[in-house]
């Protein structure tokens, strides 16, 4: 009983007092709601968000914890969310300073709502390498599977565990570079 002892029945109460009250708390929400479904798209994918989930995790077997009555596993659980906390913020500042950066930068991207699909990105980064490459009369094969599967050809090949970029095609078609 220890979630629902805590509950404090009046503050409730206090948000519902008014219409007044009930529309600016309602916006409240929905504007909290919004900023943190932008945040977790903006995160989406990296290695904070599986960070993000595992602290998700940890917070859901406390809160289970706690309205059970298993101390010992909720005192455990608080203290790996207090300093696991201040783990995260050491073990991935690289990357909390490129993304506060990145929205310092431009505020709009965080409100932006259009999302470029995965087919754009590949798409974007073979016309960035294309308009690289062609002034330079540097020739690319490339070979982009639909219908006919390329096995045969990626068995002879070798696997390259990266994201595709225009960055990343020219310096692998560039002759004298290190792939």
């Amino acid at each position: 009983m220890g979630i629902l002892s805590s509950i404090d029945i009046d503050f409730w109460r206090s948000l519902f007092d008014s219409p007044l009250k009930v529309i600016v708390n309602s916006l409240d929400i929905l504007i909290v709601a919004f900023l943190i479904y932008r945040f977790i798209r903006a995160l989406r994918g990296t290695k904070i968000m599986t960070l993000v989930q595992g602290v998700v995790l940890f917070i859901l077997v406390k809160l289970i914890s706690d309205f059970i009555g298993f101390t010992t596993i909720s005192y455990l659980m608080n203290q790996v969310i207090n300093y696991g906390a201040i783990a995260a913020v050491v073990i991935f500042a690289p990357e909390l300073r490129s993304a506060l950066e990145t929205f310092g930068r431009t505020p709009q991207h965080f409100l932006k709502n259009k999302e470029v699909s995965s087919d754009e990105k590949l798409v974007q980064a073979y016309v960035k390498a294309v308009k690289y490459m062609s002034p330079r009369k540097i020739g690319a094969l490339v070979s982009i599977e639909q219908t006919q599967t390329l096995q045969e050809q990626i068995a002879t090949g070798i696997p390259l565990d990266a994201v595709v970029t225009g960055e990343l095609l020219i310096n692998i078609f560039i002759p004298n570079t290190p792939l």
